[in-house]
């Protein structure tokens, strides 16, 4: 596997189409071709599904791209620090999260650290789940924001809590629930749902959502991917949706109801026991300032 592979699939992954490809990296179409043949033989497995008029990418393709992105981001940055005299004063960090929706959560924290590093150079990284542990295991992150876990596996991480996450049902504020203090099973029973699929959300609230898709007929269940198309279809009226609410992530044109039944998740910051800078101290200690006082983060949508 060589950085030419890895470049062409990104491109070919990013714009789905071999030519356009070629185009942005200044090669040709045969070449581009070559190039991903090899890296599947390399890998054992098809990347993409091709036909005359389609290319998209295969399950396998999906979970590679992030990997690889991210060993051509590491090789970009290697290259910059090698190049670049003055790296040595050059602050990095790095910080995971899961969701782009969960960035916005960064810029007062990021703000202050800069005051006192001015030559900060964060990398921000928006990650599936399970990837973004690893990541964090094998040190390409610094810090990684995240609900605690039900059990702690990691014996070489630590958590630390910055707030706790309650349940919230949220609907437009048209809604005619939009006005209740509290909202129960029974109000939910003829609501059109909108769900986030179990591998994208913590597992205590897709154990708390699976009942009521069951008790739901399909017609009257959405199913997406993350918080942010969730809220979208809810700003379009098209149901109610259930979420782990991080205050300062509140989007102010929707409605936020608590459910009857109390369930709250604690929200912090992961990273390695080794993990001791000066850097991540201060990091640690601005995050937990801003989480104490909510009205630190910005007031505006931020959808």
């Amino acid at each position: 596997m060589n950085t030419v592979q890895l470049e062409c699939f990104s491109s070919v992954a990013n714009n789905l189409n071999f030519a356009r490809a070629a185009e942005e990296l200044h090669i040709t179409q045969p070449a581009v071709t070559h190039q991903i043949n090899t890296l599947e033989n390399e890998l054992g497995t098809k990347l993409f599904k091709r036909t005359t008029r389609l290319v998209e990418l295969t399950p396998e393709g999906l979970r590679f791209l992030t990997d690889a992105q991210h060993i051509l981001q590491l090789m970009r940055s290697a290259r910059a620090k090698l190049s670049d005299y003055d790296s040595a004063n050059v602050s990095f960090f790095s910080i995971g999260c899961h969701s782009t929706t969960e960035l916005a959560l960064f810029p007062p924290i990021l703000q202050e650290l800069l005051q006192k590093y001015p030559n900060l150079h964060p990398n921000l990284r928006t990650v599936p789940f399970r990837s973004l542990e690893n990541l964090l295991e094998d040190s390409s992150l610094d810090v990684i924001f995240d609900f605690k876990p039900e059990i702690h596996s990691k014996k070489n991480t630590v958590y630390q809590e910055l707030t706790q996450a309650e349940l919230m049902c949220v609907l437009p504020k048209f809604h005619p629930h939009a006005h209740k203090e509290i909202l129960t099973a029974e109000d939910l029973e003829k609501e059109k749902l909108i769900l986030q699929e179990p591998h994208h959300i913590p597992h205590t609230l897709f154990e708390f959502q699976r009942p009521f898709a069951d008790s739901h007929f399909y017609k009257d269940l959405y199913f997406c991917d993350n918080s942010e198309s969730a809220l979208t279809m809810v700003k379009a009226g098209l149901g109610i949706t259930m979420l782990m609410d991080i205050r300062p992530l509140r989007d102010k044109s929707l409605c936020y109801v608590p459910f009857s039944y109390p369930l709250s998740l604690s929200y912090g910051i992961h990273y390695r026991k080794q993990q001791k800078t000066a850097l991540f101290k201060d990091f640690l200690e601005i995050a937990e300032k801003k989480f104490a006082r909510m009205g630190d983060f910005p007031s505006d949508d931020i959808y």
